[in-house]
């Protein structure tokens, strides 16, 4: 709703966590964004491989709990 302003509090974000094999460990609410592969300021550290075998790569989907549509 554009223009509509309100007094809610917005939930703080939280560090978004690979979960494409165990989806109960999914991050359900507000996420931070990702920051991964930097020289500091890291929020996520993934390793191995995701489930169709390629190197996991942190995304903005539902690997790491990000769903489509308003969240």
């Amino acid at each position: 709703m554009e223009g509509v302003t309100g007094d809610d509090a917005v939930a703080p974000g939280v560090p978004a966590v690979w979960c494409e094999d165990d989806p109960s460990q999914c991050i359900s609410g507000a996420k931070q964004m990702i920051y991964w592969n930097q020289a500091e300021g890291n929020n996520i550290e993934v390793s191995g491989t995701d489930l169709a075998g390629d190197p996991r790569s942190p995304a903005y989907n539902a690997k790491l709990g990000f769903v489509n549509g308003t969240s």
